[in-house]
């Protein structure tokens, strides 16, 4: 087992997997990263949408888009 931390792009091949580190936030009464992950639980399409838009900046378009 490697000890290198990776960071990788947000997928929805890891839905289960995520969605049980949220579940376990929650367990272990972690209620800030609970917090910060639960519209995963709601959507995790759109949780992974929105994060993919993050990374690309498409986010900070269309807000300027509105302003």
């Amino acid at each position: 087992m490697s000890n290198k931390l990776l960071l990788i792009e947000p997928s929805y091949e890891y839905k289960d997997k995520f969605l049980k580190a949220v579940k376990d936030y929650k367990n272990a009464n972690e209620n800030v990263h609970y917090n910060l992950y639960k519209p995963a639980l709601e959507n995790f399409k759109q949780f992974v949408n929105d994060l993919q838009d993050h990374a690309k900046a498409v986010f900070v378009k269309k807000v300027v888009a509105f302003s």
